[in-house]
């Protein structure tokens, strides 16, 4: 399964044509996420957890997952066992499990509008599997309170294969796209892309949406030479 999941990936991030809509989708996020003056909105550092010094859509993503799976267990209850409090309870966490999914939606769209290339494509797709993910739970929560429980246990059914294939794309842009991560290449390139910027006594966030604080280096010259290293940390 692994390898055919990997196979997929392969095959997504060589499709060109997803060049162009994703571009686009992310031409409209960044425009309403962007001040005239190029700088991140306060919302955009909002939604990118600049506040809380950690990107904030891998927290939320957990949310839908969760309330998910426990969907699929309570249903699976409630078929066993016939018990309609397992059927509420399968409800209740569809719905809170919905709600999760629009605000990781957010977060995740104010993350992706940076993102170039392979990064692009694949977070459009991820994207687009969540959406179709959505809207099948959508639509199951839609059934089961009109009385058609076994046509939503369906689509609850399809739409969390949808999300888990959406969430392991997820995971290879933060393992290995690092999507998200600070890394040392990240922190050599100026933050022209986005509009970070860095107190350079300390190196910590003016505004983002960078979430890590940038390192910063001590320096002397002795004996005609320059000595560069890395401020010691508080212990």
């Amino acid at each position: 399964m692994a390898m055919e999941l990997l196979d997929t990936i392969n095959v997504i991030e060589d499709q060109e044509w997803l060049e162009a809509p994703s571009t686009t989708v992310a031409e409209v996020v960044s425009k309403m996420l962007t001040q005239p003056s190029g700088r991140p909105t306060g919302l955009s550092d909002f939604l990118n957890g600049v506040w809380l010094g950690h990107p904030l859509h891998p927290l939320l993503t957990d949310v839908p997952i969760g309330a998910w799976t426990m969907t699929m267990t309570l249903d699976g209850l409630g078929m066993l066992t016939r018990r309609r409090d397992f059927n509420l309870g399968a409800d209740v966490t569809l719905g809170v499990g919905l709600l999760g999914a629009l605000a990781s939606a957010a977060t995740g769209l104010a993350q992706w509008q940076y993102t170039i290339g392979r990064q692009r494509r694949m977070g459009f797709t991820h994207a687009t599997l969540n959406v179709a993910a959505v809207g099948l739970y959508g639509v199951s929560l839609f059934c089961r309170l009109r009385g058609g429980r076994a046509i939503g246990r369906m689509l609850a059914t399809l739409g969390y294969g949808m999300m888990t294939v959406s969430a392991y794309i997820g995971g290879d842009l933060v393992y290995k796209e690092r999507l998200g991560v600070t890394h040392i290449p990240e922190q050599e390139l100026p933050e022209t892309w986005h509009g970070s910027r860095f107190r350079l006594k300390d190196g910590s966030i003016v505004n983002g949406p960078a979430t890590f604080p940038q390192p910063v280096y001590e320096t002397r010259v002795r004996d005609g030479m320059i000595e560069v290293r890395a401020t010691p940390q508080p212990q």
